[in-house]
């Protein structure tokens, strides 16, 4: 019996899912979490495609929970349809896929100015990404890119990819609100902000560059995290996710920061969103 199938791309890397249940393969092409997920994943084909056009295979199976990882291919068992495990590890091998290719995902959250991407990023969450390049954003002179997850070329020391879409904070609720904006499909990096924001904080501002090696070390971290599946678990949390990383990708992901710093900044900030931005501005010239 053919499987049931469609292709997802983000960033040029490519990943088939395929089921012999054809609800799974129609319940992910209408999910609002894979498009809130995957970077730019777009999905592109319902045929089973050419072995050569995909870099990766998740396949969808009924049965006991377990799953079968050997990169390229996933084997995801499981008795009841699981949309947060799927697209999740979709992600998964996805990263593994665009790491190859020098693109990295960065938590986190961006803003072009003057055709320049200021990324705001950090392993916790509450730091005020989101809030900063939120408000950064309604800024007549500067643009809100994505949120959440921000692709990076490494070797270009650009991003190049994003997801549009984030949950805001209005008062006590979160109100989902799309990111509109037509950006270059490659965006240079101006620098990097790791920010503390506080609303209610007095005028004064915390602004220094922090040195080469503290950012290496913290970049290196979080490239680090996703390929390593240091959070990423399935079946409710309950299993966690074997590392698809090898000792070769991790040699080039440490080349390929250690280029970065040579010409890109990382800023540590604490104060309140009208001086963080007031700073931004009189940066990017």
């Amino acid at each position: 019996m053919l499987k049931s199938s469609l292709v997802i791309k983000s960033a040029g890397a490519a990943i088939e899912i395929s089921s012999q249940n054809k609800k799974d393969i129609v319940k992910l092409k209408k999910s609002t979490f894979l498009k809130r997920y995957i970077p730019d994943g777009q999905i592109v084909t319902d045929m089973v495609m050419d072995q050569k056009k995909v870099d990766c295979r998740l396949v969808l199976h009924g049965g006991s929970e377990k799953l079968k990882l050997n990169y390229p291919q996933a084997d995801y068992y499981t008795k009841k349809y699981n949309e947060k495990d799927i697209v999740s590890l979709a992600e998964y091998l996805l990263e593994r896929a665009r790491q190859e290719r020098g693109i990295f995902c960065v938590h986190g959250s961006a803003c072009v100015v003057n055709d320049q991407a200021i990324i705001f990023w950090g392993g916790a969450s509450g730091m005020g990404k989101t809030s900063l390049s939120h408000d950064l954003g309604r800024k007549q002179w500067a643009k809100w890119y994505g949120d959440e997850k921000i692709l990076i070329d490494l070797r270009r020391k650009t991003v190049c990819g994003r997801v549009a879409t984030a949950y805001i904070k209005n008062g006590q609720k979160n109100i989902y609100q799309s990111i509109i904006g037509n950006f270059s499909p490659s965006i240079p990096i101006a620098f990097f902000v790791y920010p503390f924001l506080f609303k209610n904080s007095n005028d004064r501002l915390t602004w220094v560059r922090w040195p080469k090696e503290k950012f290496y070390w913290h970049l290196f971290e979080e490239l680090n995290r996703k390929i390593r599946a240091t959070s990423r678990r399935l079946f409710n949390n309950q299993e966690p996710i074997m590392p698809i990383d090898t000792i070769e990708l991790a040699r080039r992901r440490n080349v390929l920061i250690r280029g970065l710093i040579k010409t890109i900044p990382c800023y540590y900030t604490v104060g309140n969103s009208h001086l963080i931005c007031g700073k931004i501005k009189s940066l990017i010239k």
